[in-house]
């Protein structure tokens, strides 16, 4: 059985994209971590980026993390053989295209 597959260039887009949300997304936890510790000097402007760019957009990234993933797990590989189709058959078209389609769905419900 063939799969539909992305071209193999989307495997850096999808890399770039993730790392490029994650680090965004890991700075936001960060300054909210940082700002959860008593500071003596009040007078400091307590920023995140969350706040700074809107709450609708944060969540747009945080759901471009998970897509990005998507894109690197659907993209080929160079050399594509038959072993390697059976090999992704088996291994992600039920376990991870489900776990991370389930989590986009329930995140992209959530509230918070």
């Amino acid at each position: 059985m063939k799969l539909k597959m992305l071209p193999n260039w989307c495997k850096k887009v999808g890399v770039s994209l993730f790392v490029i949300t994650s680090i965004f997304i890991g700075i936001d936890d960060f300054v909210k971590g940082w700002n959860s510790f008593p500071s003596k000097h009040d007078d400091l402007i307590k920023i995140n980026i969350e706040n700074k760019v809107g709450e609708t957009f944060f969540h747009f990234i945080e759901i471009l993390a998970l897509v990005s993933l998507l894109i690197y797990i659907m993209s080929k590989e160079k050399i594509e053989d038959d072993n390697i189709n059976k090999l992704r058959l088996e291994s992600y078209q039920l376990t991870i295209l489900t776990t991370l389609l389930s989590a986009m769905f329930f995140f992209i419900l959530s509230k918070e």
